[in-house]
């Protein structure tokens, strides 16, 4: 563990007592040294006391408030070949946020090339139209459901998954931004004699918002009344810890 702020007193606000409820006040905790808390394996551990010599009960909550942070969204559409295997996932993200946006792919062929593909469009592609079957091809149950304008060669692990992670870059003009994902790849379970298997769509929106702030993994410590408990959790991303003290 790094101590990054000290022990210090600290003189809290002469608030008289009020049937309406506490004004709110704030108390800034200056850090003796930078603190980075990173995705992975970080975490801030803050160890409060409340003395009084006169008024003995200080009750205080640990909260936790979501953040507004819009990360965008994703929706599947189409099906994949053979039915029920090379199914593709997105988490989507923001311009600028602090998490990538993650391309999934399940059910592929076990430790085979494999290409994600990224398009403007899921209507046409050239002078294609979308979705478009690729039955005749001899590979049935198989569409093209994206423009296919950027290609990612990966390898899929022993059983059967591959995943991407892509960072969005912190462009403004990008928020909102509309795109297709697909994957294909060297999958001899439709034919055996052209093997080529393709994936399901997924439509993916960034997010609205511009720039993020790392996810905050917390282990909050409380007492009330000399009563010690500990609470975990505050593990998601966007929340942030807030501590609420009031006085009677």
């Amino acid at each position: 563990l790094a101590t990054v702020i000290s022990g210090r007193k600290f003189v809290f606000p002469s608030l008289p007592p009020s049937t309406t409820g506490t004004p709110p006040f704030s108390i800034r905790l200056a850090f003796d040294s930078p603190y980075l808390n990173t995705l992975i394996g970080g975490y801030l551990v803050i160890d409060h006391y409340c003395y009084e010599s006169r008024y003995r009960v200080h009750p205080y909550f640990v909260d936790a408030v979501r953040s507004k942070i819009d990360p965008g969204k994703a929706l599947l559409y189409g099906s994949s070949c053979p039915a029920g295997k090379n199914r593709a996932f997105a988490v989507p993200s923001n311009p600028g946020g602090q998490n990538p946006m993650s391309l999934i792919l399940y059910g592929a062929k076990p430790s085979s090339p494999v290409i994600a593909t990224l398009g403007s469009s899921n209507r046409s592609a050239g002078a294609l139209k979308l979705p478009f079957s690729l039955g005749p091809l001899g590979l049935k149950g198989c569409f093209l459901l994206a423009s296919m304008d950027v290609l990612i060669p990966a390898l899929s692990n022993p059983s059967g998954s591959a995943e991407m992670f892509l960072k969005v870059p912190a462009d403004r003009g990008l928020t909102g931004s509309r795109f297709y994902l697909q994957w294909f790849g060297v999958d001899d379970r439709v034919n055996p004699n052209f093997p080529l298997a393709f994936s399901n769509g997924v439509e993916m929106t960034l997010g609205k918002s511009f720039g993020n702030r790392p996810t905050l993994n917390a282990f909050a410590l409380y007492g009330t009344s000399l009563l010690a408990n500990s609470k975990y959790g505050f593990l998601d991303r966007g929340i942030c810890l807030v501590t609420r003290f009031t006085y009677r």
